[in-house]
């Protein structure tokens, strides 16, 4: 099972020229500018990409509120520019920086005050649209695309159309800021997709870039 080794890069002039530069060139300038990441046990790498808490709402992210028994006061909300959901009955209830756990529980609260007796909410995050993680190199569909709670590796590079001709497909590069530092994983995917390898978790900010087969 193939592993890596994150290594600092700390050079924060680089990430300064994105918004001049463009995106997509910059960052594939950067990726095939570095040295491939040495091969390790999978075990460290995943230390060294170990993730932080993602999963608090933010302006757009997109939610199912489920109330039991209420059908009427369930379905998709987004989360408003003010940073609340605006809800059946109840009106607005403020969500931003909640996690969905919380955002139920503030829901719940909204109802039960004056509007159900004992309500039973539920919220599931359909979609991050407020965070974003970049799939570049050769896939069919490079892009930006919205985070989902608990993305991967593999799901990413379906999200991006899959693999390309030509792709290295057990070579996938991962970076990521940690602490106001970049860390870099190799990823085995075509392995991850056989079963072989474990899946490594995808979070926003993440780039993760497709290097090309040199055979």
């Amino acid at each position: 099972m193939s592993g890596c080794r994150g290594f600092a890069l700390g050079d924060q002039t680089r990430w300064a020229g994105l918004k001049s530069l463009g995106l997509v060139a910059v960052l594939a300038a950067l990726l095939a500018g570095c040295p491939p990441a040495t091969q390790q046990a999978a075990q460290t790498g995943s230390k060294k990409l170990a993730p932080p808490a993602v999963d608090t709402l933010d302006v757009g992210d997109a939610l199912e509120v489920k109330v039991y028994g209420e059908p009427e006061l369930s379905g998709p909300q987004k989360v408003l520019a003010d940073g609340s959901v605006n809800l059946p009955l109840c009106g607005r209830v403020m969500v931003k920086g909640l996690t969905q756990e919380q955002a139920a529980e503030a829901i719940n609260a909204a109802y039960a005050n004056g509007y159900l007796r004992s309500p039973q909410v539920n919220v599931t995050v359909t979609a991050f649209n407020s965070k974003k993680f970049y799939v570049l190199g050769a896939v069919n569909s490079p892009g930006v695309f919205a985070y989902e709670q608990d993305m991967n590796a593999l799901r990413a590079i379906i999200m991006a159309g899959g693999f390309a001709q030509g792709a290295s497909r057990n070579s996938v590069l991962i970076t990521r800021q940690i602490n106001g530092t970049e860390v870099r994983m190799e990823v085995p995917v075509d392995d991850i997709g056989q079963g072989k390898a474990k899946n490594v978790g995808v979070l926003p900010g993440d780039i993760v870039y497709v290097q090309t087969s040199i055979f």
